[in-house]
């Protein structure tokens, strides 16, 4: 608790450190990353002899992997569905997609819950394409 407060390494699981460390691979590979899955041949290495193999950070792990213009395109991608309408279908897969988004600045994407946020995304599209055809 106290090395949260101090914004120390060890803090969340070692995420900080992680973060710094991950961070830091970005100017040499800002174009197109290490590679996707590729972070553990990167040489990050944290205080227990542990490599690390994801950012622990959706954004930061592509920025790293496979670099800002993927990072920038993702986002791009994202922000179209990231408008809350007007409807209450619209506002609810606004809040699941923005939800999403924000506990990804602190884990990864799990197996098991991502195949959903694509499956959301893709009722948010359905959903805006109806109400454009209604109209």
């Amino acid at each position: 608790m106290v090395s949260a407060s101090h914004l120390e390494g060890q803090a969340g699981s070692n995420r900080l450190l992680i973060w710094t460390e991950t961070l830091k691979l970005i100017p040499q590979n800002w174009a197109f990353g290490v590679g996707p899955d590729h972070l553990f041949y990167a040489g990050i290495v944290i205080n227990d002899n542990t490599a690390v193999d994801k950012a622990h950070n959706i954004f930061l792990e592509i920025a790293v992997t496979m670099g800002l213009f993927a990072l920038f395109a993702y986002m791009a991608f994202l922000f179209f569905f990231l408008r809350p309408g007007k409807t209450d279908h619209e506002f609810m897969y606004f809040i699941m997609i923005a939800t999403y988004l924000i506990q990804g600045l602190f884990n990864i994407e799990v197996v098991t819950v991502m195949p959903l946020f694509w499956i959301v995304l893709g009722l948010s599209l359905g959903n805006k394409k109806g109400l454009e055809n209604k109209s």
